[in-house]
């Protein structure tokens, strides 16, 4: 996944309306494509780029302490944000498209940047030309990665998937002919996604997973009879919490 953004000077607000900048989805790739380059050849326009891996997707979504898609995306947002305002613009006003619902997400920048005004609505790359300038950015970024993407598998060999979204045959025909009974897919697939799910259970090696005793003297225990302690709270470990006996 990627994600965008970008930024002018208030007073380049109306020229930076004129140069024809929409929803990246609705334009053409040589569209893009051409009016990307003017993003980059322009002295007014700065933008920002942040790759999410499916890998690290999947990674997070799928760990104990689970990191939903939503959330992941208000991170980078408000990380994207803070990069301009460490590199020294005064950024004053802030357009974001909605990832969830729209009041919660704009109550959230809004409390955790006061000095901005930070609005929230859906379709925002429709309503903002500076949005559509940070689809048209993160759209040709994330297209040119996935063409160029080299795999750390060895065995990979056909790389005919299209434009890597799900909805597109191409790459869901190579995404179906990928499946691999032991490790499941290659990285450029997040795990975590439920199609992916489903064909590991499928078409994946059957996994049983056995708890066993820390220690002999944990068996012995139980056998004995022994008082033992309750297991911790799931809580604690999550967040890598330990009991303090010295001060």
């Amino acid at each position: 996944m990627t994600y965008g953004a970008a930024w002018v000077a208030l007073k380049d607000k109306n020229a930076f309306e004129k140069h024809g900048y929409m929803d990246s989805k609705q334009l053409k790739a040589i569209d893009r494509e051409r009016l990307f380059e003017k993003i980059r050849e322009s002295p007014e326009i700065h933008w920002k780029i942040t790759n999410l891996s499916a890998a690290d997707i999947s990674i997070w979504m799928q760990s104990r302490a689970k990191v939903n898609l939503n959330l992941m995306s208000h991170n980078t947002a408000i990380d994207l944000i803070q990069y301009a305002l460490d590199q020294g613009f005064n950024i004053t006003e802030v357009y974001v498209d909605a990832v969830g619902r729209c009041a919660p997400y704009q109550r959230k920048l809004n409390r955790l940047f006061p000095g901005i005004k930070c609005t929230v609505a859906e379709k925002a790359d429709d309503l903002y030309p500076v949005v559509s300038a940070a689809s048209i950015c993160a759209k040709v970024i994330r297209d040119m990665e996935i063409h160029h993407h080299v795999f750390p598998e060895e065995n990979i060999t056909k790389r005919n998937f299209g434009s890597g979204y799900f909805a597109d045959p191409k790459a869901k025909k190579w995404w179906a002919s990928q499946v691999e009974p032991i490790f499941g897919f290659p990285d450029l697939v997040r795990f975590s996604y439920r199609p992916s799910l489903l064909a590991m259970e499928k078409g994946c090696a059957k996994v049983k997973w056995c708890r066993y005793a820390e220690d002999d003297d944990e068996e012995a225990d139980a056998q004995q009879g022994r008082l033992k302690f309750a297991t911790r709270y799931r809580y604690f470990d999550d967040n890598d919490m330990d009991i303090v006996t010295d001060f």
